[in-house]
């Protein structure tokens, strides 16, 4: 059954993460959110990277807000092996399949009005209509 759901984490598309690829979000506090996407074992990190930004600005409209501020992001490529250990004698035999699948996770905070206090505020609405350049990454 895993090499079924391994099969299909080649490629990636921008959907709810279901078995191994996808987005996730969640709500950490007030207007305090965290989104990550992980790609399929072939998509491009540059990609990973503006599925995430988009998914942030859909949590950011969802919520009622505008803009968000990213303070903290984590790139990181995840083995599928990582959640098989124990499962057969050697995890080894699941790196050829298993990944490395590209993984970025942002923990954004969201405001109604653009915050006079920093220039790092996205334009939700702007970064979905495309108007907006998605950072590649700032590490």
């Amino acid at each position: 059954m895993v090499l079924l759901f391994v099969g299909c984490a080649k490629t990636a598309t921008y959907k709810p993460r279901t078995a191994i690829v996808g987005y996730t979000d969640k709500h950490t506090y007030m207007n305090k959110f965290q989104v990550s996407f992980r790609g399929g074992k072939y998509t491009p990190m540059n990609q990973v990277w503006e599925w995430a930004y988009k998914r942030a600005a859909e949590v950011t409209i969802d919520n009622g807000y505008r803009y968000f501020v990213v303070f903290e992001e984590k790139e990181h490529f995840y083995n599928l092996s990582e959640d098989l250990k124990g499962e057969k004698d050697s995890t080894k035999d699941w790196a050829d399949i298993g990944g490395p699948f590209p993984e970025v996770t942002l923990s954004f905070k969201c405001y109604k009005e653009r915050p006079s206090n920093t220039d790092d505020a996205i334009d939700a609405e702007e970064l979905l209509r495309g108007n907006v350049d998605v950072p590649a990454s700032s590490s």
